[in-house]
């Protein structure tokens, strides 16, 4: 049995799924961190009037993708990115600075990627530093 599994159902939008096979019941049972993004914040959705849907990944706490949801009218593209990245152990942050082209869906993808370290940032202690920092100087 593979390690990790994708499928996608093509309905409209599509439906696309992929994740660690042995951990999907823990994906779904919200045992990981869930990050989402609607089809509404992607310019290219917006462009083609495609807004309904939403790209979610399931990370741990460490960064690591565990799996992916995309419902969008490329869902099925989509998916396979963020397949390779649970493959190969990329972590989120690389797909952050990965450089889409612009406007496509797979922008989206970055756009969560980024959402997921910008949040991660403002958690640790130099965010919070920095937070508390600003607010002194703002005066």
């Amino acid at each position: 049995m593979p390690k990790y599994i994708s499928w996608t159902t093509f309905t409209d939008p599509e439906v696309a799924f992929a994740g660690e096979t042995n951990k999907i019941n823990s994906i779904v049972r919200d045992e990981f961190e869930k990050h989402t993004l609607l089809n509404n914040q992607i310019d290219r959705a917006i462009t083609d009037n495609q807004v309904e849907g939403f790209i979610q990944i399931y990370s741990s706490t460490k960064g690591k993708i565990t799996g992916a949801s995309i419902v969008s009218s490329r869902a099925g593209e989509l998916i396979n990115e963020f397949l390779l990245a649970m493959l190969s152990k990329t972590s989120i942050s690389k797909i952050a600075t990965m450089v889409h082209s612009y406007p496509t869906y797979s922008m989206g993808n970055m756009q969560l990627a980024g959402n997921v370290v910008e949040k991660n940032i403002f958690q640790s202690y130099l965010g919070r530093f920095l937070k508390k920092l600003s607010r002194i100087y703002r005066l």
